[in-house]
């Protein structure tokens, strides 16, 4: 009998022993998940910030490219007059004026060089908001509990259209060029909400119709050049272009292998970006040649 009791005794020590391990593997499990969770809340908040920062810096240039637009109208303005005083035989006055002009062209290249360092600063803002969202993704996938939470509250998919088939281009927000514009748009949301459902698709169409008329007309009211029509497009295909890129760069980080949907409108977004691209390059070198011809 004793034989036996002690015999019957070692599988209770073994098990005794391995669940005193297993405590110390737990404890050290959770304190690997602690410390994952803190990294992902901190990049969260340096994505977050980032984010902000490259909204402004965008808010900036496109605010810069709007002023170029205005004092190279003035300069234009200042070459003309010029011209009439010559005319009139008052070279005094011309000359005054030229070098008013002179004045404004040092202060547009100023400007220029200004757009040129807040464009470097928004790409390489981009670049660091790219390997941040590379990182929490990673930090996401690590942790099934932070992966769950982070499907059903954090990443979200904007599709170019919604469900009803509209165009949500069309309830986009102008650019800074045409901000005051563009809360009419918040106002024709809200009246939106309103209207009974049976007569909603007819009046939203027509308010954005109607708005979009609005805001094409006044934007243009400020551009009397034909160098500064093209600044205006490009401004507004940078816009486009960035919100393509982003569209990609996250789509191509986070779709599994069985979204074979999603990725043939992500290369489907992907060959638009580039043609906008290329759209862009040829507006530049056409502003450069109009630039070396003045």
């Amino acid at each position: 009998m004793i034989l036996n009791w002690g015999i019957n005794m070692l599988p209770l020590k073994t098990y005794f022993h391995n669940k005193r391990r297993l405590i110390p593997s737990a404890a050290a499990a959770e304190d690997s998940n602690r410390s994952l969770r803190s990294d992902t809340d901190k990049l969260r908040s340096q994505l977050s910030q980032l984010q902000s920062e490259a909204e402004l810096t965008r808010s900036k240039a496109n605010n810069a490219r709007l002023r170029l637009m205005r004092l190279s109208e003035a300069a234009e303005n200042l070459q003309q007059r010029a011209a009439t005083k010559v005319l009139v035989n008052k070279e005094a006055e011309a000359r005054e004026l030229l070098i008013q002009k002179k004045k404004l062209m040092r202060t547009l290249e100023k400007l220029k060089n200004r757009i040129k360092v807040l464009d470097e600063l928004t790409v390489k803002i981009n670049e660091a908001i790219s390997l941040k969202e590379t990182q929490l993704i990673g930090n996401v996938g690590m942790n099934p509990e932070l992966k769950q939470a982070e499907d059903s509250s954090q990443i979200r998919f904007i599709s170019p259209k919604d469900e009803s088939g509209e165009d949500l281009n069309d309830r986009n927000l102008p650019d800074e060029g045409c901000i005051k514009q563009g809360q009419n748009y918040e106002l024709e949301d809200q009246k939106s909400e309103a209207v009974p459902s049976g007569d909603l698709k007819e009046t939203t169409s027509e308010k954005v119709v109607t708005s979009n008329d609005d805001n094409i007309i006044s934007c243009f009211k400020d551009i009397s050049t034909y160098e500064g029509f093209l600044e205006y497009v490009d401004g507004q295909l940078r816009q486009i272009e960035s919100d393509l890129f982003m569209f990609v760069r996250i789509s191509s980080l986070i779709l599994g292998n069985e979204e074979k949907q999603m990725k043939a409108k992500v290369q489907q977004t992907s060959e638009i970006l580039e043609d906008v691209h290329n759209i862009r390059k040829k507006i530049a070198s056409v502003i450069k040649t109009k630039e070396g011809e003045t």
